[in-house]
């Protein structure tokens, strides 16, 4: 499997000083858990936090160049009615012709 690094940078207003180790390692914490989540990272990934008043910024090594192949079932929205399907039109039932 091939692997990259990633950097992800960002850009805000000025950062209170006192908070920006805490601010940078929570940035960091968050993206690292999201991709572990996803799956895309490895046991060699390491991570790196940077901070400075005007930008959060974590760097990740060892980080899959694609994302391993899975099954995802969404449901998208609560159907308990035909109406509320977009099968109701004017009063009367929409019938879909195959």
């Amino acid at each position: 499997m091939m692997t990259a690094n990633l950097l992800i940078e960002f850009l805000t207003e000025e950062l209170p000083p006192k908070s920006l180790e805490k601010l940078g390692n929570a940035f960091a914490a968050s993206v690292a858990a999201g991709l572990k989540n996803q799956n895309l990272t490895t046991t060699d990934t390491v991570t790196t936090v940077f901070a400075s008043p005007r930008r959060l910024a974590v760097h990740l090594t060892a980080v899959p160049a694609q994302a391993p192949d899975q099954v995802v079932t969404l449901k998208l929205m609560p159907v308990t009615k035909k109406n509320q399907a977009g099968f109701f039109i004017a009063g009367n039932d929409f019938n879909w012709k195959t």
